[in-house]
């Protein structure tokens, strides 16, 4: 046993469990206690350097001491540093946690969609395969071939355990699991009631595969018929909200300015009106419009992945350019609107 796996094993055994399952399913081979505990290795060394970097660059350590200062500079500074070194690592596992989960989201809708992409002519060639007389697993081995991609590959892991033993319904709920595909869930499920009840397996199988392509087509032209709503929201989020953030933080430094140079006797008002300088300032109203990009961004990518594939999920994979596209247009209109002022 590894020390990873020694680590790994320190965990409970439940946590460790749903961590098995959740890796199976994004379709990772290994043993998830050695993956547990070099996870847990990568953070607490990540949190360490961030922790010796922040101690040499930064002055966060003189924030952490500042509720120790009555213990003297010397213990202040230690029981800071320490305090400091724990929420480092805290934060530095969350975070790596957090980024190790998305990706494995990501990595598990791929697998969906790839699977639900080839499933209904996988099962009508294993419905050819058992007409023409073969045994179920026997027709589900031969139509594994390599252009049904990662599907094959499942469904020959699945199968070996049947030759080398197993029941074909445990094969079948094996397979089922290492995929997050409602699809092949339902359609495990009737393959093994027509086993157990000894049905035609070949109507089944096609049968399920005719649903399973009605299906598809019915979501592809619902998708289609969405296509203003995708050009509408990934234009407001790309470009109408950047520009519109971008010419009101002008107009604020541009107010600001002009204030800063009015005498203060005249800013008192006229009569029933009455004038002021803007009450936040150009810098307040950047970072306002730099967090309003960024949650639109989120909202953004995710409402367009449910369009597209059904899935919020596959709004991570989108997320990344919404971001950088969204904010890289409002520092581009900020910077072209300072230079048309600078020149007229």
């Amino acid at each position: 046993m590894s020390r990873f796996e020694q680590i790994g094993h320190l965990l409970p055994r439940g946590i460790v469990r749903s961590i098995g399952k959740f890796l199976d399913t994004a379709g990772v081979m290994g043993e998830t206690e050695a993956m547990v505990g070099t996870t847990l290795v990568f953070s607490l060394g990540l949190g360490l350097l961030v922790f010796i970097v922040s101690i040499l660059s930064t002055g966060w350590l003189q924030a952490f001491s500042v509720p120790f200062s009555g213990l003297g500079a010397f213990a202040a500074d230690a029981a800071g540093a320490v305090v400091m070194l724990i929420v480092i690592e805290a934060a530095t596992l969350i975070a790596v946690s957090i980024a190790l989960y998305a990706y494995l989201l990501v990595q598990i809708d791929a697998r969906r969609r790839e699977l639900e992409s080839v499933l209904p002519d996988f099962l009508q060639l294993s419905a050819a395969n058992v007409r023409a007389g073969l045994p179920i697993e026997q027709a589900l081995w031969r139509a594994a071939t390599p252009e049904f991609g990662i599907l094959a590959k499942e469904v020959q892991i699945a199968m070996k355990r049947t030759f080398s033993g197993e029941s074909i319904s445990d094969s079948l709920t094996y397979l089922s699991n290492r995929f997050n595909s409602k699809y092949l869930q339902r359609t495990v499920s009737v393959l093994k009631f027509g086993i157990a009840s000894g049905g035609e397996i070949g109507e089944i199988l096609e049968r399920t595969a005719a649903d399973l392509r009605r299906m598809q087509i019915m979501y592809k032209e619902a998708s289609s018929s969405m296509l203003m709503y995708v050009i509408f929201i990934s234009f407001a989020a790309i470009f109408g909200a950047p520009i519109l953030f971008a010419v009101s933080f002008k107009l604020i430094a541009t107010l600001s300015a002009v204030w800063a140079n009015v005498p203060a006797v005249s800013q008192g008002g006229f009569g029933v009106i009455g004038f002021s300088p803007p009450q936040i300032t150009a810098d307040d109203f950047k970072l306002f419009a730099i967090l309003a990009i960024s949650i639109t961004s989120v909202f953004a990518s995710f409402i367009l992945a449910v369009i597209q594939t059904g899935s919020a999920r596959d709004g991570l994979k989108i997320l990344p350019f919404f971001l950088i596209a969204g904010l890289g247009v409002l520092f581009l209109v900020m910077a072209a609107l300072d230079l048309m002022f600078t020149v007229f």
